[in-house]
């Protein structure tokens, strides 16, 4: 019994022991310590590239939580200071002489005294106009001239300079003044209609020349619209206290000719640019994990800090560009 005792406590363990005393086991016993280490060896790598991995798609969830809050408050805090700085550069453009308007450019002050409407349009409908207000669809003829004017504005984002208009009725007074014109276009509302698909020469062509304004009536990436129409009654100046003045007749110190916010230096992008933007966003995130255990907190986050708030901001304006329909 002693012999026994005294031969296990002499035996070299298998777990782990590469070496065994000559004639010590069998072959087996043999092959399996000096395989278990490999194995281990294996297994840890496998286990840091599983964490790797578990790494990298908890920083994904993370930032797409964080992409879902910052998106919403972009469409609800963001686009509204976006619209007004926007709306302050198209009224200095809107006071300065141009020979040519161009997209982007401002056309024309629109006034709806019964919603309380006061915008600057601008040339051309799409996203990047409209962020700053209303716009001209550069398909129809501009105000004044045969055929019918077509202004789209959203209803909700942005402000939603447009989100009163389905309260417009007959008789209604909307006033028109263009850019390079000291004279303004009375329009005077005839009646409204729902539509499936957006505007352009047709159903709305004419020998006559008229206005329609034409905003969204619900959902989010489809529904309907609501166009509103409205026939010119005369052509001059207004009335004195008719209508609201004009932002645009009444520059402020800080209508800035340089573009503001949501100008030409947040455009956005296409939106196949998307997919590049988040993954931007998360790999920004992930290094920036890694660095802040080699380097100082603070130089790190003066670094990532610019670089993800940009790159957010540049994802959440190619996503609000592929909103086509004015919500």
């Amino acid at each position: 019994m002693a012999s026994d005792v005294g031969l296990t406590e002499s035996a070299p363990r298998l777990n782990g022991d590469r070496e065994l005393p000559e004639g010590w086991g069998s072959d087996l016993e043999r092959a399996d310590a000096i395989r278990r280490p490999k194995e281990e060896t294996r297994l840890t790598r496998r286990g840091r590239l599983l964490a790797g991995w578990r790494e990298w798609v908890v920083t994904a969830m993370r930032v797409a939580i964080v992409i879902a809050a910052g998106f919403g408050l972009f469409e609800f805090v963001v686009a509204g200071v976006i619209h007004d700085a926007r709306q302050k550069h198209l009224g200095a453009d809107f006071a300065a002489p141009a020979a040519r308007v161009r997209v982007g450019d401002a056309l024309a002050v629109i006034q709806i005294p019964k919603i309380g409407v006061n915008e600057v349009v601008s040339e051309g409908d799409g996203p990047g106009q409209l962020r700053a207000g209303p716009g001209h669809r550069a398909l129809t003829p501009r105000f004044g001239r045969p055929g019918s004017a077509v202004v789209v504005g959203y209803r909700t984002r942005y402000t939603g300079p447009f989100a009163r208009l389905k309260d417009l009725t007959a008789g209604d007074q909307i006033v028109v003044q263009m850019r390079n014109e000291e004279s303004a276009i009375l329009y005077q509302v005839t009646g409204s209609e729902r539509v499936s698909q957006m505007p352009d020469q047709a159903p709305l062509a004419g020998a006559d020349s008229q206005l329609a304004l034409v905003t969204a009536t619900s959902g989010f990436f489809k529904g309907q619209y609501l166009v509103v129409i409205a026939k010119p009654v005369a052509t001059q100046p207004p009335a004195s206290g008719a209508v609201p003045p004009a932002k645009a007749t009444q520059p402020e110190s800080t209508q800035a000719a340089a573009p503001a916010i949501g100008g030409t230096a947040f455009r956005g992008g296409p939106a196949w640019l998307i997919p590049l933007w988040v993954a931007l966003v998360i790999g920004a995130v992930a290094i920036a994990r890694r660095l802040r255990a080699r380097y100082d907190v603070i130089a790190v986050m003066a670094v990532g800090i610019p670089v993800v708030v940009f790159s957010l901001m540049q994802l959440f304006l190619a996503l609000d560009s592929v909103i086509t329909y004015p919500l």
